[in-house]
């Protein structure tokens, strides 16, 4: 510590040497969230549905990617699924702020983009396959990767 400087500036620079990225890409960045409760059940839901999207071809650059891992997660967590899918879009429409019709079609524009580049055929194996035989609409799509979840997940989560 250098003799001009008081202790406030000494934990000032500590602090940001220590929590500061290294450069601009924020290589560095040490923040870490620690999720409790509901919060740590969508946090697992998500990172469970993340890898089949991506499987499918389902990118984060679409705008049904978002949409789709939060119908996982209302479906599995809120119950939805013994209501109606309605309800699971008109839910993910409030509270994005948008209109029921733009939620239905940024997922059947996902759906469809997976089912005509082939990542969906019924000749896929594996255990982390989603096949269908046809193009499936966005209701089955969400009820097959929620059940896909549901088994990766187990007791990992209260379902």
């Amino acid at each position: 510590m250098d003799e001009n400087m008081n202790k406030d500036d000494f934990m000032n620079d500590l602090y940001d040497y220590l929590w500061m990225p290294e450069n601009e890409q924020g290589a560095l960045y040490l923040h870490q969230n620690i999720l409790f409760g509901r919060a740590a059940d969508e946090e697992k839901i998500a990172c469970a549905t993340l890898p089949y999207l991506f499987r499918l071809g389902i990118t984060p650059q679409m705008r049904g990617y978002e949409i789709l891992c939060r119908a996982v997660i209302l479906y599995l967590l809120d119950g939805i699924q013994n209501s109606t899918h309605l309800a699971l879009l008109m839910t993910i429409a409030v509270e994005r702020g948008t209109s029921l019709a733009s939620v239905e079609r940024a997922c059947a524009a996902a759906v469809r983009y997976a089912w005509n580049e082939g990542y969906m055929s019924a000749d896929d194996e594996g255990p982390d396959a989603i096949t269908f035989r046809e193009m499936p609409t966005v209701t089955q799509f969400i009820d097959c990767l929620a059940a896909a979840v549901r088994s990766k997940l187990g007791d990992e989560i209260k379902l």
